[in-house]
């Protein structure tokens, strides 16, 4: 989707891949959950576990496919009833892996980990879909999971590597896949440089397999 989308880590950035749609795509849904098992079946735990809201389908398919049992994690407790930040039944000393979306900072897998060990829980990786791994700049947040030997991180593919692939089988232009890649190398340097939009702009007017958010007009 093409547009100025905003987020509290990167600022403005041009290009949102809107990965929740692929819900509504059983094929695509299908693809994506059994390669995650298979990662979540090299890590070995007895819990899949996901907080809401994006990453929760998957990790129900990956422990129906595993045969695991699941917890679901909420962003805060519940305003009413149980009050519980963790819905479902555990152990104490028990393994979790946990499935999630997408990973970018890595702050809320941060929050997800300590909500886990709080309860006695031992979380032996974390597994999303696709890794958003900005530039150079930008690694030394991301460090902490990526390079942390306690953790298990496993991603089906980074953001580079969806825009190349995405050039290569030509479902965008090359052109484009190169700006984006350049752009994620320092999203916060590359949305002050009106000239970057301008260009963007130009080269997705072009693309078919796009769609518009609002923002793109107002670009």
């Amino acid at each position: 989707m093409a547009g100025n989308f905003i987020s509290p880590r990167i600022g403005h950035f041009p290009l949102y891949p809107d990965h929740r749609k692929a819900f509504s795509r059983n094929k695509v849904f299908s693809i994506l959950t059994q390669e995650l098992a298979k990662s979540a079946r090299s890590v070995k735990s007895d819990l899949i576990a996901s907080r809401e809201a994006a990453g929760v389908p998957y990790g129900v398919a990956v422990a129906s496919i595993l045969k695991k049992d699941f917890l679901y994690l909420r962003k805060k407790p519940k305003g009413y009833n149980t009050r519980n930040v963790i819905e479902g039944m555990y152990r104490k000393g028990q393994s979790v892996v946990v499935i999630d979306d997408a990973m970018s900072t890595g702050g809320d897998k941060k929050e997800i980990i300590k909500t886990l060990t709080a309860a006695g829980l031992k979380v032996k990786g974390i597994i999303v879909i696709m890794d958003a791994f900005y530039g150079p700049k930008y690694r030394k947040p991301q460090r902490w999971l990526r390079e942390n030997k306690k953790y298990k991180f496993i991603a089906l593919f980074t953001w580079p590597e969806m825009m190349k692939y995405a050039a290569d089988n030509k479902f965008i232009s090359k052109k484009l896949g190169d700006l984006i890649i350049e752009q994620l190398k320092d999203p916060l340097a590359w949305q002050k440089v009106p000239a970057n939009w301008k260009r963007f702009k130009e080269l997705a007017a072009k693309e078919r397999n796009l769609t518009f958010d609002q923002s793109f007009y107002k670009i």
